[in-house]
């Protein structure tokens, strides 16, 4: 389990609708009404709706579908623009008879003044096309999110939920319905406390919460219930009657916008990667935390997460915090060595983790601040060692490294040699074991200091599998 979400799929479903900033200065009370007069210097545009659902997705480095319907118009086109720019999978159906739906926000300085909404409702809406479309992308997706805005493309969940369930593809839902048995065969609902009250009405205390959900569960056969309430964080109840409370992690509030997206954009990221339930939840709180601090809609990136916990006292587990994407490897080294820390880099195959690997991993972190292992891919191990390695897979020796305390960060590698790693981290110190000469180690023009360190005899990884043939 890590933060490389690249293997992952997201088909987003729902309204989608364009979000519209207007900003400036006010210096003066209208003189036809008592009203602020904002001079506008600054117009920008952002994806809103189920698109900003799938903004937050690639923003994680996952894929996103985004299957909605937009208008054949300047803010269709304008939506369109910026689905390309966000790497979206834009498989919208245009339809001439609506208009795309416009929010426009009018602020000044940091403060939003007025909403306005250009919008028209769907109605009777044919969704046989969007559904022929839909089955052909659950083929390729990992989990389904249904945004339902209340403009009407999401008026019939059913037939969305029974084609993921019959490929058995979770389906999570951002709800805006009253009646909860409309989203029946879900996975998992996502409403926020006023949505929740308007279903339960108000709980005196959280066991009265958790029962009460546990309740709606079972009537509306759904496999669980995450109720986001705001600075109070979420509570997760499960049919299997375990529940989980998920305190919330903002350091200061600045703007609510497109909160929810995040969190069911990173739950079903997470979801979607192999996660269990508990851990994508706890890294959409953690993602909801750093968008609730920005203005207007906004996403979150791997780097902000990772930055995070590197500030945080409340961390994710060590494995999620400890291992990294290659393409995230310069600006986390940045942070460290803005710190002052002296970073060490060692590699290796680590294919069956013994007593030797754990003693040479120890002396390496002593020999600075932060240790970095840098791990053979499978193919690359199988080069170096045969066609019968390795006997751990690369996901299973990164999770086995970044257990160890020694470990501070777990990257991997596919080239022959480190090398091209080395000399994007330039460490400061670069360890490798007593059995090579300085001049055969890859990467050394590129570290301030080459250490050997001895391994520990008779430990090593080609001995364990030699006696376990042996048996």
């Amino acid at each position: 389990m890590n933060l490389n979400f690249s293997d992952t799929t997201v088909l987003v479903v729902g309204d989608v609708m364009l979000d519209s900033y207007w900003q400036g200065s006010t210096e003066r009370v209208s003189p036809e009404a008592p009203v602020p007069v904002v001079r506008v210097n600054d117009m920008s545009w952002r994806v809103g709706g189920s698109g900003n659902v799938a903004v937050n997705v690639t923003s994680l480095g996952a894929r996103a579908h985004l299957l909605a319907l937009m208008g054949d118009d300047a803010n269709g086109l304008q939506l369109a623009k910026l689905l390309e720019q966000s790497d979206i999978d834009n498989h919208c159906i245009i339809d001439h008879r609506i208009p795309t739906t416009n929010k426009l926000r009018v602020l000044s300085q940091h403060q939003q003044l007025i909403r306005l909404d250009f919008e028209q409702l769907i109605q009777n809406l044919d969704i046989q096309a969007m559904l022929a479309s839909y089955e052909t992308l659950l083929a390729s997706s990992n989990v389904v999110v249904l945004s339902d805005y209340g403009k009407g493309l999401m008026e019939q969940p059913l037939p969305f939920i029974e084609l993921a369930n019959n490929t058995n593809t979770p389906v999570l839902i951002d709800p805006k319905k009253k009646q909860f048995s409309n989203y029946s065969g879900a996975y998992l609902l996502t409403p926020n406390q006023k949505e929740m009250e308007a279903v339960i009405g108000p709980w005196h205390d959280r066991a009265d919460l958790i029962n009460k959900t546990a309740k709606v569960i079972d009537e509306c056969n759904l496999a669980g219930m995450l109720v986001t309430q705001g600075g109070e964080g979420m509570t997760l109840v499960m049919k299997d009657n375990s529940a989980d409370h998920f305190p919330a992690h903002a350091q200061e509030v600045y703007d609510v916008t497109g909160a929810g997206d995040t969190v069911i954009a990173s739950l079903a990221t997470g979801l979607g990667s192999g996660m269990s339930i508990q851990d994508a939840v706890f890294l959409s709180c953690k993602a909801a935390g750093i968008v609730v601090g920005r203005m207007g809609t906004s996403s979150v990136s791997v780097e902000d997460l990772q930055n995070l916990e590197r500030t945080s006292s409340n961390k994710l587990s060590p494995i999620l915090q400890k291992i990294i994407n290659k393409k995230d490897i310069s600006s986390t080294i940045e942070f460290y060595k803005k710190q002052g820390k002296k970073i060490v880099f060692t590699n290796g195959c680590f294919d069956l983790l013994h007593a030797g690997h754990v003693r040479y991993l120890e002396k390496a972190s002593a020999l600075g601040d932060v240790l970095i292992v840098a791990v053979n891919s499978d193919d690359s191990v199988t080069k170096l060692k045969g066609e019968s390695r390795p006997i751990n897979l690369l996901q299973d020796r990164m999770e086995l490294l970044a257990g160890l305390a020694s470990v501070d960060l777990v990257v991997d590698f596919s080239e022959e040699t480190p090398a091209n790693l080395v000399c994007a981290i330039q460490p400061d110190i670069l360890v490798k074991g007593g059995d090579y000469q300085v001049d055969q180690i890859a990467g050394r023009e590129c570290a301030g200091e080459v250490i050997l360190i001895d391994f520990v005899k008779g430990k090593s990884s080609s001995n364990v599998v030699k006696k376990i043939r042996q048996l």
